[in-house]
């Protein structure tokens, strides 16, 4: 979910996150300028979020070879397939169930477990920033979403 500014159930859980500074990161209305909340709000934090894209080349990278090796030829085939489809858009949607279930399907956790907890990793994103944690992966706050909040 992309933070938007006019959205106002976004802009109170942003209020509520600066004004309790609930992650303890230093936020606060009263001694922070707009600027600096907004840079410690796009900081990384220990916070883990949930990507909502992965590309064609890092879902290669996480698969172990002798576990693909030991696939059926129609998991195989569904993999090689799958690879494409997702080459062919882009990224594989994170948000799309179907996709993720057919990707837990081709490597099941039994006889691919190296693959699977790497495919696992790849949807979650350590290091997340505050704003990520709160709004999805890749968001960003500028000084004026802050002020929005400030002033809600």
């Amino acid at each position: 979910m992309a933070f938007d500014r006019n959205a106002s159930a976004q802009i109170t859980r942003l209020r509520e996150y600066i004004a309790t500074d609930e992650p303890r990161a230093g936020l606060s209305f009263a001694t922070k300028s707009d600027v600096d909340n907004a840079a410690i709000m796009n900081a990384p934090s220990t916070a883990v979020t949930r990507r909502l894209a992965i590309g064609a080349l890092d879902l290669v990278l996480a698969v172990d070879v002798a576990e693909y090796v030991a696939l059926t030829q129609a998991q195989q085939r569904a993999w090689q397939a799958f690879l494409a489809a997702v080459a062919a858009t882009g990224s594989l949607d994170m948000n799309n169930v179907r996709a993720v279930a057919h990707v837990s399907g081709i490597w099941p956790a039994l006889t691919a477990p190296n693959t699977r907890t790497a495919l696992v990793a790849l949807a979650n994103k350590a290091n997340a920033t505050h704003a990520e944690a709160l709004f999805g992966d890749g968001t960003r706050l500028d000084h004026l979403d802050v002020a929005v909040a400030r002033s809600a």
